[in-house]
């Protein structure tokens, strides 16, 4: 197996905000709505942050089970030998996909103890 030119540093969860409805209703759903951002080391020109927002509300005026925001920050490192042009558009991409990744599976870990069934996201792309 060969190993990513895409390297995970860190990351970390700088909000986690989830809120239980005290009586959702049986068939509603999410509005899941992401936000992006990216920022490229100055000095180290292979280096990056991705940030994602999640946010979690109501849609079409029905009470989902879970509400809420989590926001994440990753630190990335990108091989020297990706060319600098693709080196952004591998973080970006791969880097946003490993944190949605990361946010599914605190979710999912915090509504599992929560009243209702836990809740897992959807794959995205």
């Amino acid at each position: 197996m060969k190993s990513s030119p895409l390297l995970l540093e860190r990351h970390v969860f700088k909000r986690v905000e989830i809120t239980a409805a005290e009586d959702p209703d049986k068939d509603a759903v999410n509005l899941m709505s992401v936000t992006l951002t990216c920022a490229r080391n100055q000095e180290e020109r292979n280096r990056f942050r991705i940030g994602l927002r999640l946010k979690l509300a109501p849609h079409a005026e029905k009470t989902p089970a879970y509400t809420g925001e989590v926001d994440v920050e990753g630190y990335f490192r990108v091989s020297p030998e990706i060319s600098a042009e693709r080196q952004q558009m591998l973080a970006v991409t791969n880097g946003s996909g490993i944190l949605f990744g990361a946010i599914r599976e605190m979710l999912i870990g915090i509504t599992a103890r929560g009243p209702w069934p836990p809740l897992m996201l959807t794959t995205v792309s």
